[in-house]
Formats: C-alpha cells, sequence, structure tokens
C-alpha cells in the first residue's frame, strides 16, 4: 500500500506536472512568512521544506483512499461468499507486483535525476522516498521477522496435513439477511493428534474438564480461532455474534456417543481430537468449543449438569454483557450466557446464545476455565 502510494505521487509530480503546482504554492507561502530578497538561502530552504511537507500530505491523502478503497472491496467480495483465503492471496500477490513497479520507477526516476546533474527539490523528495520505501532497514527486519516465524511454524506444524472446515451462520434467525460462510483452512501436526490421543480420556471430574480445554489450546486450536476471529472482526461482530459462530461450526459437526465411536462408556476428546475427528459427544464440543471461544480471548465456564435420573450433560457459557437476551447464570458478580454447542440430528444451527434446552430438575455445576490460568 505504502508503495503503491508513492508511485502515484511519483505519477502526479512528473507525469502531471503537479511539482510545478507544488513549487509555486511553496513559494508563496514562503514569501509570506520571509523576505525572500534580503535571505535568498533560508527563502530557498524553507521552499524546499514546504515542498517536501505538500508532497507528503499528497502522499498521505492517496495512502488513505486507497486504504479505503482496498477495505470497501473486501467487504464486497466477502458479502459474495468468495474464500476470503483465496481473497487475500489473490490481494497479496496482485500487492507484490505494485511494489514491485513501485521500487523500480523510484529507483530509474532516482538514477535519470543524478545522471542529468539534476539537483533540486525534487530530487530531495525522491531520495525521501527511497530511503522510506527502498532501501529501509525495517522491511528487510520485518522479512527476516516473517521467514523465521514461518520457519518456526513449519516446525511447529511438522508432518501436518491440511484440513478444511466449511460451516454457514445466519445472524437473522427469521432468515431475512443472506447467511455469512466461514472457511478455515487448518494444517494439523499428526503427531500431536497422536499424542492427544494417547493421554487419558476417562476422567470426568472438574480439574479434568478444565485440563483438558487448557490443555487442549494448541497451535491448531489458535489458528482456528484467529481465522474465525478475523473474519468476525471484518464483519462486526459482536460477542453475542461470534460465540455464536463457534456454536454453528460445533453444531455442524457430528454428535456420536462414546459406546458407537470408541466402545467405552466415557471417552473426552481433546479440542484438536474433536476437530480431526469432526464428531464427539456433549462433553467433546463443549471442550472443543470452549477452548477456542478461549483462545479468541473470551471468559468461558462449563457447565457441569446432573438430571434427576442419574444422567449428566455438558454445556458451557460466554460471558457477556448486561442486556443480551436470553437465559444466563450469575458467576462471580458476572453474566454468563448459556451455549448449548452439542449438535442434534438433521440441524445446523440447533441453539443460539442464551437458549436453553428444556432440563426440569437438572443440577448445574459451574466449572470456571479462568480460575485455573490465575493461579498457574
Amino acid at each position: 500500500m505504502l508503495e503503491a502510494s508513492a508511485l502515484l505521487v511519483i505519477g502526479l509530480l512528473y507525469i502531471i506536472p503537479l511539482n510545478l503546482v507544488f513549487y509555486h504554492l511553496s513559494n508563496q507561502t514562503v514569501m509570506s512568512i520571509v523576505n525572500a530578497q534580503r535571505t535568498p538561502f533560508i527563502a530557498g530552504i524553507l521552499t524546499a521544506v514546504f515542498y517536501v511537507v505538500y508532497a507528503g500530505v499528497l502522499f498521505l491523502c492517496i495512502y488513505l483512499l486507497l486504504k479505503y478503497i482496498v477495505i470497501k472491496s473486501v467487504y464486497v467480495y466477502l458479502d459474495n461468499e468468495i474464500e476470503e483465503n483465496k481473497l487475500l492471496a489473490k490481494f497479496t500477490k496482485g500487492q507484490r507486483k505494485i511494489n514491485a513497479i513501485g521500487f523500480i520507477s523510484i529507483v530509474i526516476v532516482l538514477f535519470v535525476h543524478i545522471l542529468a546533474g539534476v539537483f533540486d527539490v525534487k530530487i530531495i523528495v525522491l531520495a525521501f522516498l527511497c530511503l522510506m520505501f527502498v532501501f529501509r532497514t525495517s522491511d528487510k527486519k520485518s522479512f527476516k521477522q516473517r521467514d523465521r516465524a514461518e520457519a518456526e511454524s513449519e516446525e511447529t506444524l511438522q508432518g501436518s496435513n491440511s484440513l478444511l472446515f466449511e460451516w454457514t451462520y445466519n445472524m437473522d434467525p427469521l432468515g431475512m439477511q443472506q447467511p455469512v460462510r466461514f472457511v478455515v483452512s487448518l494444517p494439523v501436526n499428526t503427531d500431536r493428534y497422536i499424542e492427544y490421543k494417547s493421554k487419558d480420556h476417562t476422567d470426568n471430574m472438574p480439574q479434568a474438564l478444565r485440563e483438558h480445554v487448557l490443555d487442549g489450546i494448541c497451535p491448531e486450536v489458535v489458528e482456528f480461532a484467529r481465522q474465525v476471529k478475523r473474519v468476525c472482526v471484518a464483519r462486526g461482530f459482536t460477542t453475542f455474534h461470534q460465540a455464536s459462530v463457534i456454536m454453528a461450526f460445533q453444531q455442524s459437526l457430528k454428535y456420536v456417543s462414546d459406546i458407537d465411536s470408541k466402545n467405552t462408556a466415557e471417552y473426552l476428546r481433546y479440542p484438536l481430537e474433536t476437530i480431526v475427528d469432526r464428531e464427539g459427544d456433549c462433553d467433546c464440543h463443549s471442550i472443543c468449543s470452549a477452548a477456542i471461544l478461549y483462545a479468541m480471548g473470551y471468559d468461558i465456564v462449563l457447565l457441569r449438569i446432573t438430571f434427576p435420573e442419574g444422567e449428566g450433560h455438558l454445556a458451557l457459557a460466554v460471558e457477556g454483557a448486561e442486556g443480551i437476551p436470553g437465559n444466563f447464570l450469575r458467576y462471580n458478580n458476572r453474566n454468563y450466557y448459556y451455549c448449548e454447542v452439542t449438535p442434534l440430528e438433521n440441524s445446523r444451527m440447533s441453539f443460539r446464545v442464551g437458549e436453553m434446552p428444556d432440563m426440569p430438575g437438572a443440577n448445574i455445576t459451574v466449572v470456571p476455565i479462568k480460575e485455573v490460568v490465575s493461579n498457574m
């Protein structure tokens, strides 16, 4: 974006002789301040300074305009449900081409001025652009940091397989608005998945539930949360809608009992297992949702529910501001809104934040997640 703005400034100053207008404007500004005839040297310096200032203002205006156009274009593409990852990849590729053209144009014009022996205020502007956008060390540093981060990411996800997840979320329950499509491309470390499968999955006591959430916040869960959060922020989603997006994702997966899937009475999957397996029971779906929402920055509590007939259930609640419609519970003087993430058969969006299934006589025990973090 910066390089494209610099390229347009060059075009306006040289292809379109806007530099003459800027020079005249700078000269008039200086004449209104000092006496050019008595102090010609100072007047010349001030003229150059004001010329650079006006060129900088032009550059800033162009940069903000381009940024606004790009942001609006992204919104248009997202509204048309074009996959965001593909859109960003195309934008990055086009940005690199613009950067290359900007680099080449600035360097060529600068060397032409030097070879022609032209040393005036225009060469100062060009030299400034070169120092800022061509020969700056910050870019080299950022490139090194990016390469190092990519190397660490590749090392972290070594032996990984990429999984694609797609689901939709309708902000309007009446269906008056077009659903928002979410696409997450997630590299999964196979060794880490196998390591989680080797852990204990039979303990469903509160401490074990907390550990499943916290220990389950692995790089894959963080990356999943990051991609979802990015789209939610671009859309301006509130806490209510962001939590509902994760509920919609979880409810798009399959419900399967532990007996049917693992041939055991109790098997608490870690979040990565639920994501890769794309299935689980209420415990698995609640733990997975809690880990993703926690990674997105929300305060979460698990709800351990016991029915009079002895059966159990697991759900979660997300902290929200007062005034949100729906069922909530008070814990530590805060409102936590009920989230039923367990998918029902033949239903893509069974419940929303604050909607609670009928559970007469149920006993609900709060299992906080944040308390464990504060004690670490």
